[in-house]
């Protein structure tokens, strides 16, 4: 059972490999998989690619849930200093006629841009990100745009998580309990094995406004 689950892994992690290779995006990534959950390792050259990588991996078929330890290594032609990619993040919000700007604050260090407010609607967070993420020179996005209620983002993780269970969403799921208040989501509850439990805290991470995670999840069947 366990070798069969190992073979899983390998061929898993080579259709990974050659999807990255279609792309055109394999030069400096590795690829680990263990338990359908990918994990990408090593150096790309944009924010750009970094994103593109991450959603080449989520696309193949029996990939569970990706982990990201990629990082940006921008070339030195590319690179600008970070009053100059300051400005260029301002200017590319206020030119977006989708993102009500005055609610939002944005800070770069290091290249990597922080975004902070809230917004009525998860378009308006969504286009705030885009509008920023492929700007030369960025390093990194941290989108940490509220929606203006918990309740909402708690539905957003609830959703995130129902995406990333897939087509045990409805099993699953139910077992998973949250709440999410000032932006620190907690879960509880129970999952299957220990890649469940990567998934649905991956998921829950990744939603916007979320900025901290308290995992009270145990790994096995709920008690009786």
């Amino acid at each position: 059972m366990q070798s069969n689950a190992r073979m899983n892994d390998l061929e898993l992690g080579r259709e990974v490999v050659l999807w990255l290779q279609l792309e055109g995006r394999h030069d400096a990534i590795s690829v680990a998989a263990a338990g359908g959950v990918v994990t990408l390792t090593g150096t790309v050259r944009s924010w750009g690619e970094r994103l593109a990588a991450r959603k080449a991996a989520g696309a193949v078929h029996g990939v569970r849930g990706v982990v990201d330890d990629l990082e940006v290594e921008i070339p030195e032609p590319e690179r600008r200093a970070d009053v100059d990619l300051a400005r260029a993040v301002d200017h590319a919000l206020t030119s977006n006629p989708f993102v009500p700007e005055s609610t939002l604050v944005s800070n770069v260090e290091a290249g990597v841009v922080t975004l902070r407010g809230s917004v009525e609607d998860r378009s308006q967070r969504e286009e705030a990100g885009i509008s920023v993420c492929g700007l030369p020179g960025v390093r990194g996005v941290r989108n940490l745009i509220a929606l203006n209620s918990s309740e909402d983002t708690a539905r957003e993780v609830g959703l995130a998580i129902e995406a990333a269970l897939e087509d045990r969403a409805h099993s699953l799921a139910r077992r998973v309990r949250f709440r999410v208040e000032d932006g620190c989501a907690t879960l509880s509850g129970s999952v299957e094995n220990a890649a469940s439990r990567a998934v649905v805290l991956a998921a829950a991470r990744g939603v916007p406004g979320v900025t901290h995670v308290e995992d009270y999840l145990r790994v096995g069947a709920e008690p009786t």
